[in-house]
């Protein structure tokens, strides 16, 4: 496993903002089995979804990471796009050591540090953080067109 890879994921899985700044986002290139591996998820329950706008297709698949309701690694052509945490236990003003945010996504209520590789959403009262992301760094509009999460879509035939 690539040795940059373990503590960018245990920062993710122990929630610790200041150590997912530090360490930068996702790597690059990060091939969804190294992930899958370090987060002991699994590889044959995945599921098909879209993220980005306009929706573009990815897979997810679970990962059993305490603190967490769900942990979906997310991933395209088995390559990992995004961890998304749901429901983490992180208290709202733990987001104040990323600074301010660069972009916001309202329907989503989700803060963005695009530079970090890290978004955090909130419930809609605000006061209860109710999914922390990573991804590799890019900028607010690649994030909204490759990332995002999509709330509803449907296929026509």
């Amino acid at each position: 496993m690539n040795t940059t890879l373990g503590p960018v994921l245990d920062a993710f899985a122990a929630r610790d903002l200041s150590a997912l700044a530090a360490n930068g986002g996702l790597p690059a290139e990060l091939p969804v089995s190294a992930v899958v591996e370090h987060l002991r998820g699994d590889r044959d329950a995945y599921v098909r979804f879209f993220l980005g706008e306009p929706p573009q297709e990815a897979f997810w698949t679970p990962a059993p990471v305490a603190g967490f309701a769900t942990v979906k690694i997310w991933f395209r052509n088995e390559t990992v796009v995004k961890l998304h945490g749901e429901w983490p236990q992180l208290d709202v003003t733990a987001a104040a050591v990323l600074g301010a945010p660069d972009d916001r996504l309202d329907e989503q209520q989700e803060d963005l540090w695009s530079g970090h590789g890290i978004a955090l959403a909130t419930d809609e009262p605000g006061d209860v953080v109710a999914s922390l992301s990573l991804f590799a760094p890019t900028t607010p509009t690649t994030y909204r067109q490759t990332l995002a999460s999509v709330i509803e879509y449907r296929e026509w035939e």
